[in-house]
């Protein structure tokens, strides 16, 4: 065989591979024992102390001083956990009081914002509900609440607004109509300091206009068929206030239906405060049949 222009007999090359392998064998032995051999040296440098015997003045021994034990985090009372169904993780609920508290506050940001109305409209039953509506939202209740002002969260009182423009100083009274709440309200914590409150909202249909001089806006300016008087309807196609990019670029209309979520810290006095809400877009459920007007 002919190796660099030379020719080399195949027994020299077969030997010469065998003694190569045993080098190489030879040498990598060599490296694992230097390293064991380091290694064993190390620990004995580590292990090998003289013991020494500590004695009191009065010939006693010293009593050894326990080590700390580990002590497992408590559970506050009340809380118990709970996996999803959807997605697997696991939530903390809060006890059945709290729950409670947070329901409540929950039902009065939600109709703050949001009213369920029947179809088609009655303005008759919808100045009612918005007069029980006020009882329970006053600029009080709203207060006792959130954290920070009801105008941080866009929150007022739910009344009929008869002034001016002026006069109602930029608050344009309004609520936003969706044909049913979802059945259950769902309360789920992250932590025991914060929890979040969500209820779905299905078939948006419009806004509510509960000012005078904004439904003659509307009316005159934008030619809008409405009312011009308080309450006047305008009919909507979002729950929520832009389409998503995602949606837009594929063409899809925006869901009308969407869940109301709110979230509640706990504070230091143990009150639950209202530090932010969002609404997010769902897909109809899949038993909805389409109402037609």
């Amino acid at each position: 065989m002919r190796i660099f222009g030379k020719f080399i007999p195949l027994p020299m090359l077969v030997v010469g591979f065998i003694t190569g392998l045993f080098l190489i064998v030879v040498m990598a032995w060599g490296v694992k024992a230097w390293q064991d051999h380091r290694q064993a040296e190390v620990y004995r440098q580590m292990f090998d102390v003289t013991p020494t015997l500590t004695v009191l003045p009065d010939g006693r021994l010293p009593t050894a001083t326990p080590l700390p034990t580990a002590t497992p985090t408590p559970k506050a009372q009340g809380w118990t956990t709970q996996r999803l169904v959807v997605g697997g993780d696991e939530v903390l609920l809060p006890p059945p009081e709290v729950q409670a508290e947070l329901r409540e506050k929950f039902e009065i940001v939600r109709d703050d914002l949001f009213i369920v109305e029947p179809w088609p409209r009655d303005v008759a039953w919808v100045e009612a509900r918005i007069t029980e509506l006020g009882e329970r939202t006053s600029e009080e209740v709203l207060r006792s609440i959130v954290k920070g002002s009801p105008e941080d969260y866009r929150l007022a009182p739910v009344v009929l607004d008869h002034r001016t423009q002026e006069e109602a100083d930029g608050h344009y009274g309004y609520l936003k109509v969706v044909e049913a709440l979802g059945p259950r309200i769902d309360v789920q914590c992250s932590s025991y300091e914060r929890c979040t409150v969500s209820q779905s909202l299905l078939n948006y249909r419009g806004v509510e206009m509960l000012s005078d001089w904004f439904c003659q806006m509307l009316h005159d300016e934008y030619h809008l068929d409405l009312s011009p008087q308080a309450p006047c309807f305008s009919p909507g196609d979002d729950v929520v206030y832009n389409a998503s990019e995602d949606a837009i670029e594929k063409g899809q209309e925006p869901s009308l239906f969407g869940v109301f979520e709110c979230t509640f810290d706990r504070q230091d006095d143990g009150r639950w405060l209202l530090v932010g809400w969002r609404v997010f877009r769902i897909p109809p459920p899949p038993d909805w049949e389409e109402e037609t007007d």
